[in-house]
């Protein structure tokens, strides 16, 4: 059994291959294809224990991670945790991947499979809202999906600005970047916006004028009391993708809207629809992940299949 480390998975293939499993994901066939429990959350304080198994007809593997929201404050990441791959023919453990980061790849992947169906290919305008670990990922892929241009981002936490900058600038450096003073500035400068924050307020301006005709993607929002969406993006939307319908039960970006009666089950639609054609013309067009086991697992295969050609 071998141990594949950070490094080694976000260099195994181009951002674009990931997004390409992406799409992969969307067309397989839950019950047929793959098995996927629904996942383990245990929560002891502010933290969260996850626990993600799924199986296809050779792999099955298992994420077992923590989320710990104020590790930045002691210099440690958040997230914490492993994927163990195992053969299914004979149950025989084939590598221990690095969690966080299987989660920061296949993340920005499902983000930029976003990117790839529902914004315009002319935008070149892209804002990023949460600095951490996660925002530097969604950058990154998106950037490889559309013609940026200028990248405008926000955090509350001023410390992250130079580390984002610098990775940013470190693989392109032909994109202008912005500081924006607040989250109303970010809006107006850009075309794709992408929430990647663990926040239980909204993170964007409740305005639906600002945010017309936006591609608006949500990553945070994990758990029931977090929330990156205003309701005036309910209102002006109509209709949200998502990734899973189990994120109805999981994110209080879906479970808000629902509760109040701004959205019904019916308003939300599985992303792999957009491959299919079906999407809504014009307007707000809104994504919201929350990740599935699915897509650590194929992953994780992509990644050790990929090393273990040779």
């Amino acid at each position: 059994m071998e141990y594949i480390d950070g490094k080694a998975i976000r260099t195994a293939v181009p951002y674009t291959r990931w997004v390409e499993l992406i799409e992969k994901a969307f067309l397989l066939e839950a019950g047929k294809d793959y098995i996927m429990p629904e996942r383990t959350h245990v929560y002891f304080g502010k933290n969260t224990l996850l626990l993600m198994p799924c199986f296809t007809e050779n792999y099955f593997s298992t994420k077992m991670v923590t989320l710990y929201p104020d590790n930045y404050m002691e210099g440690k990441a958040p997230l914490q945790g492993l994927v163990i791959l195992n053969r299914k023919l004979d149950g025989v453990a084939l590598a221990v991947l690095d969690g966080p980061a299987i989660t920061a790849m296949r993340t920005a992947a499902v983000g930029s499979f976003a990117v790839r169906h529902l914004s315009p290919q002319s935008t070149s305008r892209l804002g990023i809202i949460g600095l951490g670990t996660q925002g530097i990922h969604q950058a990154l892929f998106a950037c490889s999906e559309r013609k940026i241009s200028e990248l405008t981002i926000f955090d509350n936490n001023k410390k992250l600005y130079p580390r984002f900058i610098n990775w940013l600038n470190s693989e392109y450096p032909g994109i202008k970047t912005n500081i924006a003073a607040n989250n109303r500035e970010l809006c107006e400068k850009s075309d794709i916006i992408i929430t990647a924050t663990n926040s239980t307020k909204p993170v964007l301006p409740d305005d639906e004028k600002i945010l017309s005709d936006k591609t608006i993607i949500g990553i945070g929002s994990y758990k029931k009391d977090m929330r990156e969406f205003p309701d005036s993006l309910y209102k002006a939307a109509g209709s949200i993708y998502i990734d899973t319908f189990h994120a109805l039960k999981e994110s209080g970006d879906l479970i808000y809207p629902l509760s109040k009666g701004l959205m019904k089950e019916s308003d939300f639609h599985i992303a792999g629809d957009l491959m299919k054609g079906k999407k809504d013309p014009g307007g707000i067009r809104v994504f919201k992940s929350v990740g599935t086991a699915l897509f650590d697992l194929l992953g994780s295969v992509l990644v050790y299949e990929t090393l273990n050609m040779h």
